[in-house]
């Protein structure tokens, strides 16, 4: 009986979809059945529709059928296969569609051009059809827009009746309701806090691409942001509602047995939606206590003087961190821990800044230091980051190649790639370079030893090796000062505060604590760190670990336990497990409360020491002590 359905059922969809009359045999020949059988057929379907019978041509419906409910079923099973294409990632066959929908390969045919021609064409995305079937190519980004779209269309609302009963029952339609649920939520919440703009208005749509947004990551499915440099401008950007983002994923994993793990690309487009949709932090500080204004009024006073960048009359800023402030001495507080997913990306890039801001949130206030982690810690720096972007002021380079423009043009290409887009980086030949005045300019990128200059120049081959780029970043990094006759990188170490007593090599198998011990104790026999130096640099490294990729470490502790500015050198011909990483070059830093507002300078001398691989490995190559002495007293000898 089933198959007599299914049969006639196609039938009426090959009338339905022909622009001619057909003919019993042609749709005899379609259904593989006799002509008898499809006779048979059209004799019951003539009680149900209007068919015209034409001897010699063949039969078709007629312009009087009510196809009302025909048309609605094929809407139906467009929006079904949208869905298994779109929101299970599925690879449909035309068998397979055949036989769900029990029409014929025409009309799943006819579906897949609709779906491409005018539901897909909207997006960056397309059909690929292959031997295995046919699947959506599109990115996970745009997967996410058709998944709303297509939710639009598959669900009626009425915009004044956002509830939450019919929201939860319209919506379990498509996601699991322990989802709708645990999203429904996060809008009840936006209802209620205090400290948010929000416009009901764009709840719906919120909701819409959360459920999205958190059905794909449950299957595992991420977004991305390609440009590195991109991401990270956006994430300093976008920091106060990044933030709010974090607490949404994390309100959400309250509400669920299977939790999602947000990248912080997933975060950021969620904070970057909140804010599309006017779902943002007010900026008043009413309802935040008065310890957290004044810390925050601290910190940005020191970091104004440390950062040279006079930020205490920025009242968007203070807001921000002040806000910030009180949510965060709230969990900690009560314990709570906030996860910075940007943390590995903010200690590789911007790890000076990062322990300098912890360095100044333990001189405000030691006891908020013993307690905050460091995911607190990388989010309190991303705000004065923010700011430095803001103010950081775009360079001058010069690019000479003998070879010719076309030479010269292609490095300035490749310079462009990894350099910030607001700098100049201007072509020109040796000829005009001895002409014009060039005092303006940052650095010179040759391709051939030029005579001294009045800037800095870095001389690359013409293909820009991994070093050359490195060096290029270096010049770019540094103060502007140009340091004549500096041709080792490992002599940049030779500093006023490292004394040659403070150097240690080591061969044996040592372990982080003993290291710490050994170092700490010189340092206090000489007075130039008090006690309570040693406990607070464990302390330190509890919170978070000062090691890094290259193999080195830079341990320190509270300014408190400081007499005197300095560092101590430990190398070791064994790696030492140090944290997440192994290390073998370790550069202990006492900075001085005196000395704070030279703490940045201080700091980056130390990091760029150790961020260099080579610089590392050449340090971990010596086989003692003297050697280590030489190595680094090239071109002088310390204090």
């Amino acid at each position: 009986m089933k198959d007599i359905q299914k049969r006639r059922k196609l039938i009426i969809d090959l009338l339905i979809n022909a622009e001619d009359y057909l003919t019993v045999k042609k749709i005899s020949s379609l259904l593989g059945v006799s002509e008898r059988t499809v006779h048979n057929d059209l004799d019951y379907l003539q009680d149900k529709y209007e068919i015209i019978k034409k001897s010699g041509v063949g039969i078709r419906l007629t312009s009087n059928n009510n196809l009302s409910d025909i048309e609605m079923s094929l809407n139906d099973r467009r929006l079904d296969i949208i869905k298994k294409l779109i929101l299970e990632s599925s690879t449909v066959t035309i068998n397979e569609l055949k036989e769900k929908y029990y029409v014929s390969q025409s009309s799943i045919l006819n579906d897949l051009k609709w779906i491409k021609n005018n539901f897909l064409q909207s997006y960056n995305a397309n059909l690929l059809s292959s031997e295995k079937g046919t699947r959506v190519i599109c990115s996970e980004n745009e997967r996410i827009k058709i998944l709303v779209s297509y939710s639009n269309l598959a669900i009626n609302l009425d915009q004044t009746m956002f509830q939450r009963e019919e929201m939860l029952r319209k919506f379990s339609l498509i996601y699991p309701k322990n989802i709708c649920e645990a999203c429904w939520h996060v809008i009840e919440s936006f209802r209620h806090e205090q400290f948010l703009q929000k416009a009901e208005y764009y709840l719906q749509n919120v909701y819409r691409f959360l459920l999205a947004l958190i059905y794909r990551l449950q299957l595992g499915k991420h977004l991305v942001i390609e440009n590195k440099n991109e991401l990270h401008t956006m994430q300093v950007m976008e920091l106060t509602n990044y933030l709010l983002a974090s607490d949404v994923y994390n309100l959400i994993n309250e509400n669920l047995d299977t939790k999602v793990m947000p990248t912080e690309a997933d975060i950021l487009y969620l904070s970057m939606l909140l804010r599309a949709n006017k779902i943002c932090f007010l900026k008043t500080t009413n309802g935040i206590d008065e310890y957290s204004k004044q810390f925050a009024s601290s910190l940005i006073e020191k970091m104004s003087e440390v950062l040279e960048i006079n930020l205490t009359g920025n009242l968007q800023l203070i807001e921000m961190i002040s806000l910030h402030c009180n949510a965060m001495f709230e969990r900690i507080k009560n314990k709570v821990k906030l996860e910075n997913p940007m943390l590995q990306i903010i200690k590789q890039e911007y790890q000076a800044m990062f322990e300098l801001v912890w360095l100044i949130v333990d001189a405000i206030d030691h006891n908020v230091s013993k307690n905050i982690s460091e995911d607190e810690i990388g989010f309190l720096m991303l705000y004065f980051q923010n700011e430095m972007e803001k103010n950081k002021k775009s360079k001058k380079i010069i690019v000479v190649c003998p070879n010719g423009v076309v030479a010269s043009n292609l490095i300035a290409s490749k310079i462009r790639e990894f350099l910030p887009p607001m700098d100049i980086i201007e072509v020109t030949s040796i000829d005009k370079i001895a002409k014009n005045d060039i005092s303006g300019y940052s650095f010179i990128v040759s391709t051939t030893a030029l005579d001294e200059q009045v800037i800095p120049v870095i001389q690359v081959s013409m293909l820009l090796t991994i070093q050359d780029i490195n060096n290029i970043k270096d010049m770019y990094e540094d103060s502007g000062e140009y340091k004549k006759g500096t041709n080792s990188i490992v002599s940049q170490m030779k500093t006023n505060y490292l004394a040659e007593e403070d150097i240690f090599w080591s061969n044996k198998s040592l372990t982080r604590e003993s290291v710490i011990h050994e170092v700490c104790k010189k340092l206090l026999s000489s007075g130039k760190v008090k006690d309570g130096f040693c406990d607070s640099v464990l302390n330190r490294e509890i919170i978070s670990s000062t090691s890094i990729s290259t193999g080195g470490a830079i341990p320190h502790a509270s300014c408190k336990y400081v007499n005197q500015t300095c560092f101590a050198l430990y190398v070791s011909s064994k790696p030492i497990m140090w944290g997440d990483y192994s290390v073998k070059v370790i550069i202990f830093f006492a900075l001085a409360e005196s000395d704070m507002i030279d703490s940045k300078r201080i700091l980056s001398e130390a990091f760029n020491f150790i961020r260099e691989q080579i610089v590392v490995d050449i340090l971990a190559s010596v086989s003692s002590k003297g050697e280590l002495v030489d190595l680094l007293c090239i071109g002088g000898k310390y204090d």
